[in-house]
């Protein structure tokens, strides 16, 4: 018989241990396909991310180019396209990488890399010819449109990948949401299965063990204690009698900072620290108070508890004995929750009371200017209790019904109006004691002639100081009233009319149904639309240049923007008129307050002959900066020679004057005359004259170095600055530059020049101590015979001299 109850068992446990098995490589293949789902959806996302990246470099880049001609050259605006072609070339490797599994998108990648490619030369031509100093031809080559033809095409093909990525995008998470419901409905039918396994193998080993059934039963109940411990809402703790920890729920752990293996055995005070919101001061445990007391205590009001972590929790808990069967404490338990928003609103609450109290005191320091104010008021106030009965009354109501106030006091109105007008009163009255909102009546009371007032009566709830609720009314009389409406009736229609009358287009929307409902005549002209067609529009159907989506992401912004602050600049937008042309507009939203609940009201303004000025302000600005360049130009160059004159000679003189002591870099500076040019304006007419002046000019620009700077001194002088030219290399071009004039071919009469060198040295302290010096040595050559060159006193440079001219 044993045997046989073996076999029963082993049998239980063998179809336990192969149901298990098959439940678990179920739910690891879900799991595993919902996974490899979930990546893809990953992928698209990383996808969709990197080509947003490249669309956002591109643009960077425009607008560093942009930037930088409009500055005329500032560098410091050609910083994001630097950076954009720093970064180009890794986001197209990664969007490379990340579409590997897609062949759509690798045929899209050599357009995509060829568009790039074009993008940045272009870009590269435009800099570079503003960099040569050619700013026109720079503004030429972008107005020629092909810079914005290459980004058109790219923004195009970025956003044809990014349709692709969305729609696998929509695929892939449609196929996840399937694995998810698959793994959720495998895994509880895995569930039920294992559970009617485990009762089968339960039923088993019972009629096989019952004594061991019963000790398994007990340790059952004492797991299903500790789960439940562990999966309630609030934190639990377990002490021992002595207040030592044995028990933390997974809410505690997460509370206070502790595992339960780190708290076990230690006293509760270490682990559960609290303290006085208010005054920090550490507050009394209430699980030691449960232990002494063998009752239930609850914690002090205003409790933090001080997590391990630093973190600060306000609590709500209590503590309690635990007795075992025979009555006796075995130990005591505390549960408690975290409760900040609570405590917030508590907070919150105590302080609003706070502010009515100091509100309460500011009316009773008022009372005396509002009863001033009440008593010149053109209404008639009151005041009334809960029972009905009168407690204020002001001046034109006491005049009104020609009754003093102490009269009316303590009494209600069926102690002045028959029951019928009465009763309606308190019916009102009761309606609004009963809620929170004020409510408008109209109520009538009886003249002693007969006849009735009529009265619109404005009565809402009020506490006073003293805490009791009172019901508050204004009555005004119903004539004045109407007349007011028939002037509000009159007023509407002119409002109507000027609305017609407006520039600006105006039209208002439902903000349920996002219809349009209403439209001005400027509107409706503007666009072509008679007023059917145009309220059976949407704005959608207006605006141009924006899809579905982005309308809808625009929409929820525009109505967080006038819950928040009522209205809403949506600034350029352009409309589409009903026969198919474009407008541009500006666009303003705001909420239609009072009696318009409910619509927004949209104003339309045509900028388009705006458009045109600001594009006639933009060619006439590029106009002035490309007259105030030639004006430079002319202000710093000699106008028959087209070298630099002597005001930008003396400027750049001084410039390189600085450098060079700055850096102790030696400088160089040539003074040279024409020799005998008054022969030439005598004998040959002062046309020649200038025909010289302009031979001589150019040759000394062909004959100097890149670097240095030639300029028409005055009459037929010219000068040379020599940057980084030492004595030997300023001698070497001037010998250089007075044989180029005199082996010149010159038609009418052979021309030579005088030349003066001055090189900077410790003796010189300031720039026109340079010209001072080559004037001299020009002066020195002149004398000594022309045709010849001169160092300001060196005698080394006459040796040179002397050598270079044998």
């Amino acid at each position: 018989m044993r045997r046989t109850i073996d076999r029963k068992l082993l049998f239980g446990v063998g179809l336990l241990i192969a149901v298990l098995s098959i439940n678990s490589l179920t739910a690891l293949s879900n799991t595993r396909h919902l996974d490899e789902n979930a990546e893809w959806v990953t992928h698209t996302h990383e996808v969709l991310e990197a080509t947003g990246d490249i669309h956002v470099t591109m643009r960077n880049a425009q607008s560093g180019m942009r930037g930088y001609l409009l500055t005329e050259g500032d560098p410091q605006f050609l910083t994001p396209y630097q950076d954009a072609q720093q970064v180009h070339a890794g986001q197209m490797e990664r969007v490379e990488t990340l579409v590997r599994d897609n062949p759509r998108q690798q045929e899209r990648l050599p357009l995509l890399r060829e568009l790039i490619a074009s993008h940045f030369a272009f870009l590269d031509r435009a800099i570079h010819l503003s960099e040569l100093g050619n700013a026109d031809a720079a503004r030429l080559l972008v107005r020629t449109g092909e810079g914005k033809r290459i980004m058109d095409d790219i923004q195009t093909l970025i956003r044809q990948m990014e349709d692709e990525e969305n729609h696998l995008l929509r695929e892939r998470e449609l196929a996840r949401n399937r694995a998810y419901n698959t793994a959720i409905a495998s895994g509880g039918a895995a569930f039920l299965v294992g559970l009617l396994a485990v009762g089968v193998a339960l039923w088993l080993g019972a009629r096989s063990y019952r004594d061991r059934g019963r000790i398994e039963a007990v340790r059952y109940q004492q797991e299903f204690l500790q789960a439940t411990i562990t999966s309630l809402g609030d934190g639990v703790i377990v002490t021992d009698t002595e207040g030592r920890v044995t028990v933390l729920n997974v809410v505690a752990e997460q509370l206070t900072g502790w595992k339960q293996h780190e708290a076990a055995g230690k006293p509760l005070e270490d682990i559960f620290r609290i303290v006085n919101a208010d005054t920090r001061l550490n507050v009394p445990n209430p699980l030691r108070k449960a232990l002494a007391t063998k009752e239930v205590v609850r914690l002090e009001k205003d409790t933090i508890l001080l997590a391990k972590d630093g973190a600060e929790w306000p609590l709500d808990d209590s503590a309690a004995p635990i007795r075992d069967a025979a009555g006796q404490v075995a130990g005591a338990v505390l549960v408690f929750k975290e409760i900040s928003e609570r405590f917030r609103v508590e907070r919150e609450l105590a302080e609003a009371s706070r502010r009515q109290e100091q509100l309460l005191a500011e009316v009773r320091d008022s009372e005396g200017r509002f009863q001033a104010f009440m008593d010149h008021s053109p209404a008639i106030a009151y005041m009334k209790d809960d029972q009905g009965r009168f407690v204020y009354v002001n001046e034109p109501l006491t005049k009104h019904f020609n009754r003093p106030a102490d009269e009316w006091a303590g009494k209600t109105d069926h102690d002045f109006f028959p029951a019928e007008f009465a009763d309606e009163y308190r019916r009102h009255d009761l309606r609004i004691l009963a809620g929170n909102e004020a409510v408008t009546f109209n109520e009538t009371t009886p003249r002693p002639d007969g006849t009735k007032t009529h009265w619109r009566s404005y009565k809402f709830p009020l506490i006073d100081i003293n805490g009791r609720r009172l019901l508050a009314g204004i009555s005004l009389d119903m004539t004045a009233e109407t007349k007011v409406e028939v002037a509000l009736r009159d007023s509407e229609l002119k409002f109507r009319n000027t609305v017609d009358r407006l520039a600006e287009g105006l039209f208002m929307i439902d903000v349920d149904t996002r219809k349009i409902v209403e439209s001005n005549a400027a509107m409706l002209n503007m666009l072509g639309y008679s007023l059917e067609e145009f309220t059976s529009l949407t704005p959608f159907d207006l605006e141009t240049g924006i899809s579905r989506e982005e309308f809808e992401k625009q929409v929820t912004q525009v109505r967080a923007t006038l819950a928040k602050e009522g209205r809403c600049d949506l600034g350029r937008r352009q409309f589409r008129r009903k026969n198919g042309t474009l407008v541009p507009v500006d666009l303003r939203i705001s909420v239609v307050p009072n009696g318009g609940a409910g619509l927004h009201a949209v104003i339309v303004r045509d900028v388009t002959e705006q458009v045109e000025y600001e594009n006639s302000l933009f060619m006439y600005q590029s106009e002035i900066e490309d007259t105030n360049a030639k004006l430079r130009k002319l202000a710093t160059t000699d106008a028959l020679t087209g070298v630099r004159n002597r005001a930008a000679f003396n400027e750049r003189l001084s410039e390189e004057y600085d450098r060079a002591v700055r850096h102790q870099r030696p400088l160089s500076v040539l003074m040279m005359d024409v020799d005998h040019f008054k022969l030439f304006n005598d004998s040959f007419g002062h046309p020649a004259g200038d025909e010289v002046l302009r031979d001589v000019a150019a040759s000394l620009q062909a004959t100097v170095r890149t670097a240095d700077i030639v300029a028409r001194y005055g009459g037929e002088e010219f000068a040379v600055i020599l940057p980084d030219a030492d004595f030997a290399g300023a001698m070497v071009l001037a010998e250089r530059c007075r044989r180029a004039i005199a082996m010149g071919t010159w038609d009418k009469h052979p021309v030579t020049m005088s030349v003066g060198v001055a090189t900077l040295n410790p003796n010189i302290k300031e720039a026109s101590m340079l010209v001072r010096d080559a004037d001299q040595a020009l002066y020195r050559s002149k004398h000594a015979g022309r045709n010849r060159v001169s160092h300001g006193g060196n005698k080394e440079a006459h040796a040179l001299l002397a050598t270079a001219h044998t």
